[in-house]
């Protein structure tokens, strides 16, 4: 049916309506990242919105050297948030490609605090990598409409994030060496 009518769209000019269709039979793109659990267990963390009424997600990875894309299929969406606006997938078959992913921070932000967004935001309709740095202008927003207080607060900074961020960390440094 939506192939019919993205056919029927772009047949009588609506170009615009037509792709739309295409985009979200094809399935949309966001970000996302690793991470490894204490047993050795592989997650990927990304926002619910990026995986919205999926039971399934294929993740690609770009190795930063050679520009080599690995695909992994059927990741298997096993925990949504809707409050928090969180999802975590879980690799097929138990799989564990990675050895290191990111760490959680438990240290609460603070305002003025460097941060740096990561993610890949379409330029066209392809993912490329974008880094950007910013600081905490709030680190505990209370917005209600966008999120109950009583839940969490939102972290306002001015790193940069362009669709397809969605998803993606933000990162702080670690103090480490």
């Amino acid at each position: 049916m939506f192939k019919k009518m993205s056919k029927e769209l772009k047949d009588e000019g609506y170009n615009t309506y037509s792709k739309s269709i295409d985009g979200y039979l094809e399935g949309g793109f966001g970000s996302g990242f690793v991470w490894v659990a204490k047993d050795g267990t592989n997650y990927v963390i990304t926002n619910r919105h990026v995986v919205a009424q999926a039971e399934t997600a294929s993740v690609e990875f770009e190795d930063d050297a050679t520009g080599e894309i690995t695909k992994y299929e059927g990741l298997k969406v096993i925990a949504t948030d809707d409050d928090i606006d969180i999802a975590i997938l879980a690799f097929k078959d138990g799989e564990k490609p990675f050895k290191k992913g990111l760490e959680l921070s438990q240290k609460a932000l603070t305002d003025g605090q460097e941060v740096w967004s990561a993610g890949f935001p379409g330029l066209g309709n392809d993912p490329v990598w974008q880094f950007g740095k910013g600081t905490v202008t709030n680190a505990r927003a209370r917005i209600k409409e966008l999120l109950d207080p009583e839940v969490s607060t939102i972290i306002q900074h001015s790193a940069q994030v362009d669709s397809g961020n969605s998803g993606g960390p933000l990162l702080i440094a670690s103090g480490k060496d």
